[in-house]
């Protein structure tokens, strides 16, 4: 039964769904077909600095242990994104967003959404309801809020964020209550948000086993994710039938994970969110060398504009994460928080940027040789100019100041300052 369950809710089989429902609908009722989509250029420059002459780790997406996307200078098409979205007069609505990159650590091009949506029109007492079904992120993020999850704020998101866009994805379905305070002579919005969800049954495996980092980069439909050589993977060790590669968006054991969020709004440019998401995956479970691992965590977020041009946001997430042999003996178990505080002016045809962020995992097992305890710092200064309406110029630095012991494992040094100096050129159509 729960083989079945997996593979009804599998992302292939409801992107074929969702193709056959858009073929239907159509000839019955008419239908707006809108396109668009995001080009990004990068030039970016790395350097270190350590406690001896090992020199840096090798990138995160590509196996190691480095907190950005890429290891060295590089010039990349840092993303390409196109969003398809087609409206139908009847409430419903289907996206599906398709992501590229080319010249970074790891390339890649595919799926990041894929839904179907449904919202009503507001009821006279302003109550409005609004239902997803298919690949969605969940209500976490409030940067990433331009076209194909990008940020208007940023070459790179937080860590936070950037954790929720390499595993933090689902399949499933999700029901949202408004009430809208213009209805009512209110000056709030106040929204609730339930999810049931599969295929995020292995989330905690990449922020256990190489932390927390920093990228614009989104793991794809159906990608995998190197991970870090490992002593407790070798043959004959605790976990040598775990896959030397994660895949984020696969379930393990039939079970479906819960994500619950409200947001109340304020007209005056206020947004406070709140949430839980608990994936209630097995985590002594394996299939085709993915193990399941209960993560669950809490989320919570502030968003205020004010005098016009000035942003502020501020979240934080804290959870656990657990996975356990096939006895059911805890192999890796951690706590995890993060947090950050973003302030942004936009002046004119410019937007200046700072944000500093904090991140720890604490590690709570004694499996030998993994280590996964982690902490340090981040800063980021980010200045944007938009020439005109779709071609903006951007210049970024970001600095991560981490303390991390499993680098000692590949002869590199647990403490490193990271840094990452960018220009880059965005066009939106």
């Amino acid at each position: 039964m729960n083989k079945q369950l997996s593979e009804l809710v599998s992302p292939t089989r409801f992107l074929k769904l969702l193709i056959v429902v858009c073929l239907f609908i159509p000839p019955v009722h008419s239908f707006e077909f809108d396109t668009r989509g995001l080009i990004e250029l990068e030039y970016s420059a790395i350097s270190t600095d350590a406690e001896d002459n090992t020199g840096a780790p090798r990138s995160f997406a590509d196996g190691g242990y480095g907190k950005f996307a890429q290891d060295e200078t590089a010039f990349s098409l840092s993303q390409a994104a196109l969003s398809i979205e087609l409206d139908w007069d009847n409430n419903f609505s289907a996206r599906v967003v398709a992501i590229g990159y080319l010249g970074k650590a790891k390339d890649g091009l595919g799926i990041t959404e894929a839904y179907l949506k449904y919202k009503s029109l507001p009821s006279e007492s302003g109550i409005q309801f609004q239902s997803k079904a298919g690949f969605i992120y969940p209500k976490i993020s409030l940067e990433n809020t331009a076209i194909g999850w990008s940020s208007p704020f940023s070459l790179r998101t937080s860590l936070l964020n950037s954790w929720v866009g390499e595993e933090v994805r689902y399949t499933g379905v999700e029901g949202t209550i408004k009430k809208l305070g213009r209805f009512s002579q209110s000056d709030f919005d106040i929204e609730l948000s339930a999810s049931l969800f599969k295929n995020n049954d292995t989330n905690g495996t990449l922020l256990s086993w190489h932390g927390w980092t920093q990228s614009n980069r989104q793991t794809l439909w159906g990608e995998s994710i190197q991970l870090p050589n490992s002593m407790i993977r070798a043959n004959g060790s605790v976990l040598s039938e775990q896959a030397n590669a994660s895949k984020p968006f696969v379930d393990i054991d039939g079970r479906f994970g819960v994500h619950i969020n409200g947001q109340l709004k304020w007209k005056k440019g206020l947004q406070l969110s709140i949430g839980r998401y608990d994936n209630r995956a097995r985590p002594y479970l394996i299939d085709k060398g993915q193990y399941g691992w209960n993560t669950r965590f809490n989320h919570l977020g502030v968003s205020w504009k004010f005098a016009s041009t000035w942003t502020l946001l501020a979240q934080k997430i804290a959870g656990s994460t657990m996975m356990q042999s096939p006895v059911r003996t805890n192999v890796v178990y951690t706590d995890f928080s993060s947090r950050y505080i973003l302030l942004s002016n936009r002046h004119g045809k410019h937007r200046y940027t700072l944000r500093y962020e904090n991140f720890k995992v604490i590690d709570l097992d004694s499996t030998h040789y993994d280590d996964n305890n982690e902490s340090g710092h981040g800063f980021s200064i980010g200045h944007s100019y938009r020439i005109n309406k779709h071609w903006f110029l951007l210049s970024e630095i970001d600095i991560i100041d981490s303390d991390r012991f499993s680098r000692s494992y590949h002869q590199k040094p647990p403490l490193l300052i990271e840094r990452q100096y960018s220009v880059a050129v965005r066009y939106f159509f």
